[in-house]
C-alpha cells in the first residue's frame, strides 16, 4: 500500500511579524557576536577595542577567568559560543515558519523554546560571574539585551503545539552543527593566557646554538609571532630609539630591545616573559631591555579618544616608571604583568612591598617627574604610529 503524503500544516497561531522578528533577533546576536569575536582577536594582537576607547572595560572581561575557561575547555572564546546561539537561535525560527507538517512545527517550536531558556540563563550566569569580579563588559550588554528579548518574545507567544524533548534534541543537533563549523574557522583564536615557557639548558655551547634551543623551547604560537615580527622588523626602516632611562643592562649590550607596553595588555605579559628570560641565559652584555610604557586609557593617554573604566593601566604605568631604576625593578615588571587578571591599584603596593617602601612609591606615582616621564613614552609613541601595544 503507498505510503499517504505528509498532511500539511494547519494555520499558524504565530503571526508573520513575531515569526520575523524572532529571527531578526537571533541573526543580530549573531552578527553582534561576530563583532565582539572580532574585537576580542583585536585586542590579543594587542590593539584597542571599541568597547574600551567606549568606556566600557571589555579586555577585563574578555580576559577574566571564567572566559579564559571557557575558551580553553571548548575550543571556542564566549563570543564564538554567542555565534553559535545567534545562528541556532534564528535558524530554529526559520525552520519552525517553513515545517512541512504539524509535528515538525511542533518540534522547532521546541527547539525555539529550549533555545530562549539556555540563552537568558547563559547570559545571566556570565554576567552575574564577571559583577562579582568587578568587571563590566559594555558590548555584553547588547547581547543581554537582545537574548532576554528573544526569550520574552519565545514564551509570550503562544507557538501551538511544542515538544519540548524533541526539540531539546533539535536545538542540541543545530548548535552541534553551527559549533563544528565555528571550530573550523575560529579555534585559532588567540588565547589571553600567558604561556609558561619550559626550562631549557642554555649556559653552554655557541650562542647560536643556545639561542637556537631556546626558540626551540618557545610554545609553536611564540615561535610564529616571532617568526612574523622578525619579518616585519626586516621590512622597515631603522628608527631612533628614544631616550632610555629605565635601560635593564649595558649601554652598550650588542642587542638592544626597546619596546612599549600596557600593564593590562595579554601579549605585553608574554613578551615580558620571553625577554626576561632572554636577559637571564643570555651572556652579560649581550642584551639590554629599554621598557617603555603606552597605556591603553585615555585617563593618562590623549592620544585615545575615551577613560577605560579599569584606570589602573594608568598607575600601574606609572609605578614600573617608579620602580625602573630599582635592582629588582624588572622583576616587579613581571610580578605585575603575571598579575593582570586582579591587577588593582592596591594590589601594585603589594606587588612592590617586598622591593620599596609604600609611600615612597605613591609619592613616586604622584609626582610630576613620573607624569611627565610618561607624557614622554607616549608622545614618541604617537610619533611612530604606535596603536596598540606590544610595539617593539
Amino acid at each position: 500500500m503507498a505510503e499517504l503524503p505528509e498532511k500539511k500544516p494547519g494555520l499558524d497561531p504565530v503571526p508573520f511579524g513575531v515569526s520575523l522578528a524572532l529571527a531578526c533577533l537571533g541573526a543580530a546576536q549573531a552578527l553582534w557576536a561576530g563583532f565582539q569575536w572580532w574585537e576580542l582577536g583585536e585586542l590579543r594582537r594587542g590593539a584597542v577595542t571599541l568597547c574600551d576607547q567606549a568606556g566600557g572595560n571589555c579586555a577585563d572581561a574578555w580576559n577574566a577567568p571564567v572566559a579564559a575557561a571557557i575558551h580553553e575547555l571548548t575550543g571556542l572564546p564566549v563570543a564564538a559560543w554567542g555565534v553559535v546561539w545567534g545562528v541556532a537561535a534564528t535558524a530554529a525560527v526559520l525552520l519552525r515558519m517553513t515545517a512541512a507538517s504539524d509535528a515538525r512545527r511542533a518540534l522547532f517550536s521546541g527547539a525555539v523554546r529550549t533555545l530562549a531558556t539556555v540563552g537568558p540563563v547563559a547570559v545571566l550566569i556570565l554576567a552575574a560571574t564577571l559583577l562579582q569580579q568587578g568587571l563590566f563588559c559594555l558590548t555584553c550588554v547588547v547581547t543581554y539585551a537582545i537574548v532576554l528579548a528573544y526569550a520574552a518574545i519565545a514564551w509570550a507567544v503562544p507557538l501551538g503545539a511544542v515538544q519540548l524533548a524533541g526539540g531539546g534534541a533539535a536545538a542540541a543537533g543545530i548548535c552541534a552543527v553551527v559549533f563544528l563549523l565555528a571550530l573550523l574557522t575560529g579555534r585559532d583564536t588567540p588565547r589571553g593566557d600567558v604561556a609558561v615557557i619550559p626550562p631549557v639548558a642554555v649556559d653552554e655551547g655557541p650562542l647560536s646554538e643556545r639561542l637556537a634551543l631556546f626558540i626551540d623551547a618557545l610554545p609553536e604560537e611564540g615561535q610564529e609571532v616571532l617568526a612574523r615580527e622578525i619579518a616585519v622588523y626586516r621590512e622597515q626602516e631603522a628608527v631612533s630609539p628614544p631616550p632610555a632611562p629605565g635601560l635593564v643592562g649595558s649601554e652598550n649590550a650588542a642587542v638592544r630591545i626597546t619596546d612599549f607596553h600596557d600593564p593590562l595588555c595579554p601579549h605585553c605579559a608574554r613578551l615580558h616573559q620571553v625577554l626576561e628570560r632572554l636577559y637571564e641565559d643570555l651572556p652579560e652584555g649581550q642584551l639590554a631591555v629599554d621598557p617603555h610604557h603606552y597605556p591603553l586609557d585615555a585617563a593618562c593617554n590623549p592620544s585615545l579618544t575615551s577613560e577605560a573604566k579599569n584606570s589602573v593601566r594608568c598607575d600601574a604605568s606609572r609605578a614600573l616608571i617608579c620602580m625602573e631604576k630599582h635592582p629588582q625593578g624588572f622583576r616587579y615588571s613581571a610580578d605585575v604583568f603575571g598579575q593582570q587578571a586582579s591587577l588593582t591599584r592596591e594590589k601594585l603596593f603589594e606587588l612592590a612591598a617586598p622591593y620599596t617602601d609604600r609611600d615612597a612609591l605613591e609619592a613616586c606615582i604622584a609626582s610630576d617627574a613620573t607624569e611627565q616621564r610618561l607624557q614622554s613614552d607616549i608622545a614618541w609613541a604617537v610619533e611612530q604610529g604606535i596603536r596598540g601595544t606590544p610595539f617593539v
